[in-house]
C-alpha cells in the first residue's frame, strides 16, 4: 500500500509566499527541500488545515537561528503530513503567508460577490 503524501518528497519548508494567481485568487505557495536535495515548489491546498509547532517562542525579528525541533503539519482530506521548520526565518514567513492569505482570500471573496451581484 503507498503512503499519500500532500507534498510528494517534500521534508522540509524552505520558504512560503502568497501569490495571485491570473483570476486574482490569492494562494499560498510553498517551497521544500525534497529527499533528492531538490527544492520543489508547491501549491497549498485550498481546504488545508495547517497548524505550526515551535519548541519555544520565536526569538525577535531579524533573528535567523536554527529553530530544532520546529514542524509544520498540513491536514487535507484525512492525509496528514508533518514538514520540517528548520528557522526562525522560514517559520515566520511561513506563519506571515498564512495570514496574509486570510485575509487576502477574504477581500477577493467579498470583491468576487461584489461584482456578481453588479452584473
Amino acid at each position: 500500500m503507498t503512503r499519500r503524501e500532500i507534498f510528494p518528497g517534500a521534508v522540509s519548508v524552505a520558504g512560503a509566499a502568497l501569490i495571485f494567481e491570473g483570476n486574482g485568487q490569492p494562494a499560498v505557495y510553498l517551497a521544500a527541500h525534497a529527499r533528492s536535495a531538490r527544492v520543489l515548489l508547491f501549491r497549498l491546498p485550498a481546504d488545508a488545515h495547517v497548524s505550526v509547532k515551535t519548541p519555544r517562542k520565536l526569538p525577535g525579528e531579524g533573528t535567523e537561528r536554527t529553530l530544532s525541533g520546529g514542524h509544520v503539519r498540513f491536514v487535507v482530506g484525512g492525509v496528514r503530513q508533518d514538514l520540517a521548520l528548520n528557522t526562525v526565518g522560514i517559520c515566520r514567513e511561513l506563519l506571515e503567508a498564512l495570514e496574509a492569505h486570510t485575509h487576502a482570500l477574504s477581500a477577493w471573496q467579498g470583491a468576487r460577490a461584489a461584482f456578481k451581484e453588479g452584473t
